[in-house]
């Protein structure tokens, strides 16, 4: 598995993520738990989330084929708040 997921430049701007680094919070709505990544943000050379993520997918068992759906829940401040959905068929 990765050490880091790559998010498509668009949809980070978009929800108003601007270049450097970035806290985030992945939050599981169904087991409650949370986690702290890292996300960066280069301009064209792209967004990714590093530091953390690799815990995220252990815990969650995430494997190859999966899907993550990462869903804006808020930012605040410099923290920026995800709901995830992942399995096979999310």
């Amino acid at each position: 598995m990765q050490n880091l997921q790559r998010l498509p430049n668009a949809y980070v701007e978009e929800i108003g993520i601007t270049h450097g680094h970035t806290q985030v919070q992945i939050v599981d709505p169904w087991s409650g738990l949370t986690w702290h990544c890292g996300l960066h943000h280069s301009g064209p050379g792209g967004a990714r989330i590093g530091a953390g993520w690799s815990r995220f997918v252990r815990d969650r068992g995430v494997e190859v084929g999966d899907r993550c759906v990462l869903t804006l829940l808020r930012m605040t401040g410099t923290t920026v708040v995800f709901v995830v959905g992942v399995g096979p068929e999310v």
